[in-house]
């Protein structure tokens, strides 16, 4: 690793590499939370009784970082721009990357009846038209 950036892996030469023991433990990625309301849980705890909002984003921190969370995806919109961005800025095509937030979740969820577009399946649909390069989502 340099700079919190993975640059091999079972490299050739691990001169001047930092070790480290865990023991025994996985060492896997952190999850991304692809939708959750745990901000606004944090900014408002109760009905009208607020905390600053720095405050609520230090502790939604806290607790995703604590359940192994690295990366919060909070609004629906972002996991949609976050597909068309990795299809166009990587060797997958569209299929494949919506594949990543459709079917395999569906699959890894145990939820058989869902997740592509294919007979037998939930029609669980959205249509996206692109506005420039911005996917908008404009019937479900």
């Amino acid at each position: 690793m340099k700079d919190d950036i993975v640059t091999a892996i079972k490299p050739e030469s691990t001169s001047g590499a930092l070790e480290v023991d865990l023991g025994g433990k996985i060492l896997m990625p952190g999850m991304s939370d692809l939708h959750c309301d745990a901000l606004e849980k944090e900014v408002e705890p109760r009905s009208n009784d607020y905390f600053p909002f720095d405050y609520g984003c230090a502790q939604a921190d806290k607790r995703n970082a604590a359940a192994g969370i690295s990366m919060v995806l909070h609004a629906p919109a972002t996991l949609i721009v976050a597909v068309f961005s990795l299809s166009a800025q990587s060797d997958l095509n569209l299929s494949s990357a919506v594949r990543l937030v459709t079917a395999n979740p569906a699959k890894a969820s145990k939820l058989t009846d869902r997740g592509e577009s294919t007979v037998g399946k939930r029609a669980d649909l959205v249509a996206v038209e692109l506005q420039g390069n911005f996917p908008q989502v404009c019937r479900v």
